[in-house]
């Protein structure tokens, strides 16, 4: 179960300003298969040299790879960062 701030504190299903979002099985596999993917098509966009199965590697597992820049890196973790800050900051998205 994640807590992240309401946007407003009277706001449908805010309880003391708090959404409480339930990791559900099927939410779950959605965040994952997006966020890999969402990572790796935005960096691949810009010029980031790694693979989606580097990216999946880097995401899922935390392992790097070698002979790869070290800001291709930091832009695949730090988007999917902001991607995860993103889905679990949207009232309502985690029930979808």
């Amino acid at each position: 179960m994640r807590l992240a701030p309401c946007p407003l504190p009277a706001a449908p299903g805010c309880a003391g300003g708090i959404i409480l979002f339930k990791k559900v099985e099927h939410f779950a596999g959605k965040f994952s298969f997006y966020r890999v993917g969402l990572t790796w098509t935005s960096n691949a966009l810009e010029g980031n040299s790694l693979t989606e199965s580097e990216t999946k590697v880097l995401l899922e597992d935390g392992l790097t790879v070698g002979g790869k820049p070290l800001r291709d890196v930091f832009e695949a973790v730090n988007l999917a960062k902001a991607y995860e800050f993103y889905v679990f900051r949207i009232p309502g998205s985690a029930d979808q």
